[in-house]
């Protein structure tokens, strides 16, 4: 068992050749007695990586080639809600620093360890909804490379963590 210093994730080696990873552990690293106690709590994200898009890279691999999923590209937002705020709602907004709103995760109901996901890339947004342009057509808000605060809240309660976005070059 080894924990990555860098990505906080939990890599898991068997002698029987197999090799598994548990992708970012970091608010399992922050969870404590006291947090729980808490009606919610949010936790610090890790840096949030834009990685290059890379087409066109053919493989050799032959018949046993083997893969699995990468986990979702975003800056991945972990928090806590107690079953004391259960029917509360929970909004999750990104600030940038001049504290002006830059993005909205979208949050599950539910009670205990949750995760929301907020897009991170260079370049233009993707639209979606409408077709011409209408009401219906929104801009898909990413985020790009720079400092920001994580906003949560819930009931009358706030809480704010800061969140990085890097970007990786070829």
């Amino acid at each position: 068992l080894v924990i990555h210093s860098r990505d906080r994730d939990l890599v898991v080696g068997t002698h029987g050749r197999g090799m598994f990873i548990i992708d970012d552990i970091s608010a399992l690293q922050q969870v404590s007695a006291d947090a729980l106690k808490e009606p919610a709590a949010l936790f610090e994200p890790r840096t949030a990586v834009i990685y290059p898009r890379q087409f066109g890279r053919g493989s050799i691999s032959g018949a046993r080639k083997w893969t699995a999923p990468n986990p979702a590209t975003g800056a991945k937002i972990w928090y806590y809600v107690s079953e004391q705020l259960k029917d509360e709602d929970v909004s999750i907004d990104i600030l940038d620093g001049n504290g002006k709103k830059v993005g909205r995760a979208r949050t599950k109901d539910g009670v205990g360890m949750l995760s929301a996901t907020i897009r991170v890339g260079i370049g233009p947004a993707r639209r979606t909804g409408g077709r011409r342009g209408g009401a219906a057509a929104q801009q898909s808000s990413r985020l790009g490379p720079g400092s920001y605060t994580v906003l949560m809240k819930i009931g009358d309660q706030e809480y704010r963590k800061p969140l990085t976005v890097e970007a990786v070059s070829n």
